[in-house]
């Protein structure tokens, strides 16, 4: 998910060189990106089933993130490897 080349160059296709395959997603265009889609509607884009999902920075801009999360589970395989980073932010607290 948020497959397209990062600000800072990035290319994320390089972190899985190993695997079977990959498919890169985005809601845009890219270099990098195989299925331009929108993730609150992932399951209408795949109808196989995936051994890992990767996603980084993705989930904080979305409108609806738990639907994305419901649909990134109908196209995971059973006992499929999930990843999602995204930043948090803590409360400021006075000294």
């Amino acid at each position: 998910m948020g497959s397209r080349i990062s600000p800072g160059g990035i290319n994320k296709r390089g972190f899985f060189k190993s695997a079977k395959k990959y498919v890169g997603f985005d809601c845009l265009p890219g270099e990098t990106v195989d299925v331009v889609g929108d993730i609150h509607e992932l399951s209408k884009y795949f109808h196989e089933k995936f051994d890992a999902i990767y996603s980084d920075s993705v989930l904080e801009h979305l409108a609806i993130p738990w639907k994305a999360v419901i649909e990134i589970n109908k196209v995971l395989k059973k006992d499929g490897y999930i990843y999602h980073s995204a930043p948090s932010c803590w409360p400021r607290t006075s000294p």
